[in-house]
């Protein structure tokens, strides 16, 4: 019985370390708002571009983007209340991107538009653990560095109210067999106990994924960009050094990041140089650089209008 105490003790202080690493990483690298002058070194297929632009941020739903390189200069990006809308002077008019769209290429980089935007902490999105301790052997500065390996699994709710998913899933389908479908499945992971859907005890990292995909296709809950993550996190200046990013199933490797320099900003460990991989592309990297940054400093409003984008 001692044994077992002990060992659920040092399980539950191994459990809030983990969340404390996660809290730490947020704190350094999500902020209130952001002004930056940026850059994107695209390499694709033996060719090179550079594009250079000046951001705003403010908050997870507010963004503005001007490219100020020739050749694309008077294209425009802004997320407004989490609608994300590009403006070009080819076109002269505001165009909205949503949907699959946001997954799609930005500017030809290995960045997709929802990389660009997204401005979540990791703690609101996944649930971590830790499953290695070793020495970081990326080819980086940070080669040697003393790492946690953390894998990131998407969040899903332990508890759902029946009436609420009846009222905002099973209304909406129309067919009877997707509903009996959609029935089969949740009585699979949850039980139905006085009006709420408790989640089933146990469950393997697959299966989370994979209820938390089900309820965002069934739109239930909001989804995370992807369905797991494995992040190498120095001891040191808690800073990812590198990520694996998988899709929303959870079992296909889609990116991969890599931290080439940080710095101390306002007392953050900031990341201002990272080398992004979209592994479904052929001979492709971008090389993402931050310059000239200025973090929670005021933004007026009016930066993320409509009219300025149009400006």
């Amino acid at each position: 019985i001692i044994v077992i105490i002990i060992f659920l003790f040092l399980f539950n202080i191994f459990t809030i370390d983990v969340k404390e690493i996660v809290r730490k990483l947020d704190k350094n690298e999500v902020y209130n708002t952001i002004r930056y002058d940026g850059a994107m070194i695209i390499y694709n297929e033996g060719k090179k571009y550079e594009k250079t632009f000046k951001t705003y941020a403010k908050g997870s739903k507010n963004f503005f983007m001007e490219f100020i390189n020739q050749d694309d200069k008077g294209t425009k990006y802004m997320k407004k209340d989490g609608r994300l809308y590009v403006y070009t002077d080819d076109l002269e008019k505001v165009m909205p991107i949503t949907g699959h769209m946001l997954k799609e290429s930005m500017m030809g980089s290995d960045l997709s538009y929802e990389d660009t935007i997204e401005n979540e902490t990791l703690l609101d999105q996944y649930d971590p653990v830790i499953i290695d301790e070793t020495k970081f052997d990326g080819n980086t500065k940070f080669k040697g560095n003393d790492v946690w390996v953390i894998k990131l699994i998407a969040k899903i709710p332990k508890k759902i109210n029946t009436n609420d998913f009846e009222n905002r899933v099973f209304k909406k389908i129309k067919s009877s067999k997707k509903k009996e479908r959609t029935h089969k499945f949740i009585n699979q992971y949850y039980s139905n106990k006085e009006g709420l859907y408790i989640l089933k005890k146990d469950l393997q990292d697959e299966d989370k994924i994979k209820i938390h995909y089900k309820l965002s296709a069934l739109k239930y809950i909001k989804p995370s960009p992807y369905g797991k993550q494995i992040m190498w996190v120095n001891k040191d200046e808690i800073a990812a050094l590198k990520v694996e990013i998988y899709s929303a199933s959870g079992r296909n490797k889609l990116k991969e990041i890599l931290l080439l320099n940080a710095k101390d900003i306002s007392g953050r460990y900031f990341p201002i140089e990272l080398q992004i991989k979209n592994l479904l592309r052929k001979d492709s990297k971008t090389v993402f650089k931050m310059n000239n940054i200025k973090l929670d400093i005021d933004i007026p409003d009016g930066m993320f209008s409509l009219k300025n984008l149009e400006k």
